[in-house]
């Protein structure tokens, strides 16, 4: 790969317009330094649909998708329509992602660099520190103090799904994404998968600032739907991997969450779910 073109970024939006979404705004800011045009797939979960705003730096392909399946849909989505079009990366972008003016830069810099791979990944910042890359655990990951670029085996590191460039091949091998997973655990089991392809990822250097959706506060009808996203996440992942932790985990947030909007109502969610 040696220009952007051959990408498709893939943004997925909720209850927020494309021309205030820090990933869109960061990206085009990153094509007009690569003077480029990109191609760009958003996958619309809001309830109502939007009008795109022109632009001179994008090809854009849009769907709207009211029933708000998610990210893993969106990705498998987006793969199918790169192969139509023929291209040869898939760009996972959150929309509350900023990226750095030179992330295609560094992006087709480690493409280049490590030809043997597949899979790159930026580090992402929030106001604590690194969000990810993080190091692995059963049913939450801990943080990492320092990242160093490069070459990184998926058995020691995780990242999420913001920022990972995969080629579409790997994609398509790795089987995509679990859609039962519409956001929690979804890069979890994703990695999972891809690590009955290939062994290592590369970490770019490269560094975009992120928000974690569990770090919002937001209204608490808006975080009792998100607790029941996370629920639902849960429900699949008891079946895949060690129960009890995953319940326990499930219980300590609903713990923090009635704590933190003075509400029963979550701990009402998380004894109704029946996990």
């Amino acid at each position: 790969m040696n220009t952007p073109g051959k990408i498709l970024t893939v943004l997925v939006l909720y209850e927020m317009q494309l021309d205030v979404s820090p990933a869109y705004r960061s990206l085009s800011r990153a094509l007009e330094r690569a003077q480029e045009k990109g191609q760009l797939f958003i996958y619309d979960n809001s309830l109502v649909a939007q009008l795109l705003p022109h632009s001179n730096d994008w090809s854009i392909y849009y769907y709207h998708d009211p029933s708000n399946p998610g990210v893993s849909r969106a990705y498998n989505a987006a793969a199918v329509h790169a192969r139509q079009l023929q291209l040869e990366w898939l760009l996972f972008a959150d929309q509350d992602t900023s990226f750095p003016e030179n992330i295609y830069e560094r992006y087709l810099q480690s493409v280049d660099a490590f030809r043997d791979c597949h899979v790159f990944a930026p580090s992402l910042i929030d106001e604590k520190g690194v969000v990810s890359p993080f190091q692995p655990g059963i049913a939450s990951g801990t943080r990492m103090k320092k990242i160093i670029p490069g070459k990184k085996s998926l058995n020691e590191i995780q990242v999420i799904n913001s920022g990972l460039l995969i080629d579409l091949e790997t994609f398509e091998s790795a089987g995509g994404y679990d859609e039962r997973l519409r956001l929690d655990f979804s890069d979890f089991i994703f990695l999972k998968r891809l690590k009955r392809c290939i062994q290592d990822i590369i970490i770019i250097n490269a560094e975009c600032s992120h928000e974690l959706s569990s770090s919002r506060k937001g209204t608490l009808s808006h975080a009792l739907n998100r607790f029941e996203i996370y629920l639902k996440g849960t429900k699949v992942m008891r079946h895949k991997e060690s129960a009890f932790v995953f319940v326990y985990t499930a219980f300590l947030r609903a713990i923090k969450l009635s704590i933190r909007y003075r509400s029963g109502k979550f701990i009402g969610s998380f004894l109704s779910n029946e996990l």
